[in-house]
């Protein structure tokens, strides 16, 4: 399925205008990189790579111009070619990466957008719990579960003889802390999105004026983020927090997070995608709320009066420098 970015609208307002010319360098990125493997969550960011992808490339593989990678460099057109050289067609293999950190019907939500958009893509079952790093659930936690799942995309763009290897970060992304980003470096792996300064909200509109129904999703993050640095990561704890999620996500609070403490559940509600958090105080959704969650194994329910914040459960960067 063709995914075309109109350019009509660029009178609408000044970050419309800044946005589009991020995304004319990310073209730009893109054409550098024929052959890729995408490391593909189905959210936002992306999905919306992947689209941008195939906007950028769907031209030359329609006429099917051979691509020879030179040096780091990208040839198009047989006669750049020599004999010892192999040419490739252009090709982006999104692939996702399934474990117990995933939320319940992620798979399904990934197979929808990737036949939606007619994308080339795998799943591999991976199962970090087995690690030694999830039990110690240090806070560099992220670095060695980042570090285990992309080793296994790196040896299937070598296996797939694909020469570069992508993920979505986005440069708001950069300003979090996230242990994993140092990974992805040890890892060579690319974020064409940060690479052109696109920050959440343009991708958000971007993926909108592109026709993409995840323009609008919430926001995702691991299962493993709602549970304490010093706690160990287990099964039973990872299904105790996405069974509560999804009884809030049902009641019309998507995006919203339940953060582990023992036998407490501290609620955070995202209210840019749903209801207002004063909902839960009032009946029938408290009682309702209660007893689901108290079913599922919590003793205490609790409201956070901040709402969800990215990264509250982030350490406090003058600890980890002490």
């Amino acid at each position: 399925m063709t995914h075309n970015l109109s350019f009509d609208f660029y009178q609408k307002n000044k970050s419309s205008v800044q946005a589009i010319r991020k995304y004319s360098q990310l073209r730009e990125i893109l054409l550098s990189y024929p052959s890729a493997l995408l490391a593909y969550s189905g959210g936002v960011d992306s999905t919306f790579l992947l689209a941008a992808w195939h906007e950028v490339w769907k031209d030359k593989k329609k006429n099917r111009v051979d691509v020879t990678v030179r040096d780091n460099k990208v040839v198009t057109g047989k006669s750049a070619r020599t004999d010892s050289e192999e040419s490739e067609s252009p090709r982006l293999l999104a692939c996702t990466i399934l474990s117990p950190l995933l939320p319940t019907g992620t798979a399904e939500d990934v197979q929808k957008m990737v036949d939606f958009m007619d994308a080339e893509h795998r799943f591999l079952q991976i199962d970090p719990l087995r690690e030694p790093f999830m039990s110690k659930n240090e806070w560099d936690r992220c670095y060695h579960c980042k570090l285990h799942l992309f080793q296994s995309l790196v040896n299937l763009a070598k296996k797939e003889k694909i020469s570069f290897l992508f993920d979505g970060t986005n440069v708001d992304d950069l300003k979090d802390f996230r242990p994993g980003h140092r990974a992805l470096s040890e890892l060579a792996v690319f974020s064409p999105l940060a690479e052109a300064k696109l920050t959440k909200d343009e991708i958000r509109f971007l993926s909108k004026e592109m026709g993409l129904p995840t323009w609008n999703l919430p926001s995702m993050a691991c299962l493993a983020s709602r549970i304490p640095y010093g706690v160990a990561v287990d099964k039973k704890k990872l299904q105790q927090i996405d069974a509560a999620e999804l009884v809030l996500h049902k009641l019309g609070f998507p995006g919203s997070r339940v953060r582990y403490h023992g036998d407490g559940a501290r609620i955070e509600i995202d209210e840019r995608y749903g209801r207002n958090a004063s909902f839960l105080l009032e009946e029938p959704y408290r009682s309702h709320v209660i007893s689901a969650l108290k079913e599922i194994g919590f003793r205490y329910i609790s409201l956070d009066l901040e709402g969800y914040r990215m990264g509250s459960l982030n350490p406090n960067r003058d600890s980890l420098d002490s």
